[in-house]
């Protein structure tokens, strides 16, 4: 063999050894895991190769090294290569394009795809691109890639960006008008972008909000609440919407019709049509109470402010206060407050009542008028101070009323309450006693309205014959489905509005029937406002007892949900709202009506609508289909499911709906709390 053939057969030999190593990983040779440190693992016969034995460029550059591994420099790599995280243009800046190599790196390039561009491809730049022009919008990626002098190309390095050129449309935008609240209903709001919507504004101004402003919702807010100083009148509302890039769109606006009963003209009065109450102004007021009934014996000055203060915030424009407390209602033995004031000077002896515990009460009533808030006023309530009208005799208790309405008729926000769990009410005896106390209110008060809670489990003001003289608010009281009663009361007179004054409290149980959580509250709350009634009283464990911690019990899931409930019937005419109680608009789907048992089972269907067919409102306890009688609405209709565990709206399909024939409706299934409760609404389309 000749010099040259042994020389060129000792490189196949080398070459074969070398490259057989890269074919397998289980040889063991240090070749491979050298190349592996360097190269990479598992790169494959084809990273050398491209027709084995043949070198490409990296197997060339490889072999040429002369096996010196520590001169093989690694593949090139992209180290940093950066654009803007959104764009209103498909030309995007590159803001930083960097690689490193140990020889020189001869082409750059930006691609959309995430194949590797050939070292021959057109489109290889010998510096850095600074910018790139995207194909189309959207959520893109962008991949950066290098070649080196010897040919090779780097794995990419990749960020993405959201390009959208186009600002959003708003397709939809209306409000509940006339709304009796600062709060009105938004019940419709979508807006459409190439892209997507990120962000969604409801202003008062016509002026295009900046796309970093704080106020932006991610989802199309269900309500929008006016300033505190905002007036009655004609309001227009404006909806925006943004996308990522910060792209703000023009917007749409809406009318709504403000009728506030805010900073309500009290006393408060009958309306017209004897059906809910109004105040001075002839204002529809929606009772929407609590009931604080020891307020007057257990807070201070200070924490009666906090507790008006945070009512107030929450929409509370009501409470129950007993103006004496034994320990029936969470007080003391002797009636006295907190520190020590008793409220007669001669214990038990209505005649002697004691100036300082009477200018207490002055304090609380106007403290709660501070904050727009009314006093449902026991005098004595019959709980626990029975027995002390009783042993004073009726002249004694009609003076005892002389006194106070003397002494508090010119408070204006004053209703008189009378009664609370009074059990013997059919005895002459008793009655008597508690009536003379309201009729010598009445002699020098003849101005404020009166009520009077009778028994429990269930009753109405009305059911005592003797009280239709003296009241001129209905107060149904019952642990039961609260419907049943509302509507007895409803029924009992067409001059007297009827209210709720007691259902189940939250977190109590009266009848063991029924656990006073939201679900409870809810049931109890809708049931009440369609069966005609001009509101109502909530009530909460901690709040009626001012037990220890009660601050931490204010702001409870009843609470807000009961918020919810007056936002919604306060931007509808819910003082207009006809109960429909012979199943004329509602005639399929609307469960067992039942006056007694628990609430929890119950699926009794409640609906109203307005005389002129304009307005349906219907609460479903549970997840039913029902048939709405369609022929007897004014027009055609737009319908919506209103969830009240978080205040939002969804249009159903189809709509508006033709006034005619009818059709069957079924909820979305369960609710946002994962309830079977909704609100079916059908309004006249605009």
């Amino acid at each position: 063999m000749t010099k040259n053939a042994f020389f060129t057969l000792l490189g196949v030999v080398l070459a074969l050894s070398l490259f057989g190593v890269v074919h397998s990983a289980n040889t063991g040779s240090s070749y491979q895991d050298e190349y592996n440190t360097l190269y990479g693992t598992n790169v494959g016969c084809s990273f050398c190769h491209t027709n084995p034995p043949s070198l490409n460029a990296t197997g060339k550059k490889f072999k040429n090294s002369g096996h010196d591994y520590a001169s093989i420099a690694p593949v090139p790599k992209v180290t940093a290569f950066n654009i803007p995280a959104t764009s209103k243009t498909l030309k995007v800046s590159i803001t930083a394009f960097k690689a490193t190599d140990n020889i020189p790196i001869t082409g750059y390039m930006a691609t959309e795809t995430s194949a590797p561009p050939s070292a021959s491809a057109t489109g290889w730049s010998k510096t850095p691109p600074r910018t790139y022009t995207f194909a189309s919008e959207g959520v893109r990626a962008l991949y950066a890639w290098v070649e080196d002098s010897a040919g090779i190309v780097s794995p990419s390095l990749s960020v993405s960006t959201i390009v959208d050129k186009f600002k959003p449309v708003i397709t939809a935008f209306s409000v509940s008008s006339p709304s009796s609240s600062l709060t009105v209903s938004i019940t419709d709001f979508t807006a459409t972008d190439d892209v997507g919507v990120t962000g969604y504004m409801v202003t008062t101004s016509a002026m295009t909000p900046s796309a970093k402003s704080l106020k932006w919702s991610p989802t199309p807010p269900t309500s929008f609440t006016f300033p505190s100083t905002t007036k009655s009148g004609a309001k227009k509302l404006y909806a925006w919407a943004k996308n990522a890039t910060g792209n703000v769109s023009k917007s749409l606006s809406a009318q709504v019709t403000l009728k506030l009963a805010a900073g309500a003209a009290y006393p408060l009065k009958v309306s017209s049509n004897g059906r809910y109450l109004v105040d001075q102004n002839d204002v529809p007021f929606l009772i929407v109470g609590d009931a604080p009934q020891s307020l007057i014996v257990n807070l201070t000055e200070a924490q009666a402010e906090q507790y008006f203060a945070d009512r107030s915030a929450h929409g509370f424009n009501a409470v129950w206060i007993n103006l004496l407390c034994d320990t029936y209602t969470a007080g003391r033995s002797d009636g006295s407050t907190y520190d020590g004031i008793v409220p007669f000077t001669t214990p038990g002896d209505l005649s002697t009542p004691n100036p300082a515990y009477f200018a207490r009460v002055d304090y609380m009533i106007r403290l709660a008028a501070q904050y727009g808030v009314v006093v449902f006023l026991d005098p004595i309530e019959t709980g626990g101070w029975l027995g002390v009208l009783e042993s004073n005799g009726t002249t004694k208790d009609f003076n005892y009323g002389s006194y106070l309405g003397n002494r508090y008729r010119n408070f204006p926000n004053i209703v008189w309450f009378n009664g609370n769990d009074f059990q013997t009410w059919t005895n002459s005896t008793d009655d008597a006693v508690v009536l003379a106390v309201a009729q010598g209110i009445k002699a020098e008060d003849p101005v404020h309205i009166q009520t009077i809670e009778l028994n429990y489990d269930a009753s109405s003001s009305l059911d005592d014959s003797n009280w239709a003289s003296i009241i001129s608010l209905n107060a149904a009281y019952t642990y039961y489905p609260t419907y049943a009663e509302v509507l007895h009361a409803y029924n009992q007179s067409s001059s007297i509005p009827v209210f709720m004054v007691e259902a189940n409290y939250e977190f109590e149980d009266n009848t063991g029937l029924d656990y006073g959580d939201a679900a409870t509250l809810r049931r109890q709350e809708y049931w009440t406002m369609l069966s005609g009634a001009t509101g109502q009283l909530y009530g909460n464990h901690y709040t009626w007892t001012f037990v220890t911690d009660w601050q931490s019990y204010l702001d409870t899931p009843g609470v807000t949900q009961l918020g919810y409930m007056k936002t919604l019937f306060s931007s509808y005419p819910w003082y207009d709202l006809i109960p429909d109680q012979n199943h004329t608009i509602v005639t399929g789907g609307y469960g067992t009506f039942s006056s007694t048992g628990s609430l929890g089972s119950n699926d009794y269907l409640t609906d109203a609508s307005t005389p002129d067919g304009m307005l349906v409102m219907a609460y479903l306890p549970t997840v039913r289909t029902i048939t709405i009688n369609m022929s007897t609405l004014a027009s055609a209709m737009t319908a919506q499911w209103y969830d009240p565990t978080n205040n939002t709206y969804t249009t159903i399909s189809g709509s508006p709906f033709v006034n005619s024939g009818s059709l069957q409706f079924t909820p979305p299934g369960n609710n946002s709390a994962g309830d079977g409760d909704w609100v079916l609404l059908l309004q006249a389309s605009q």
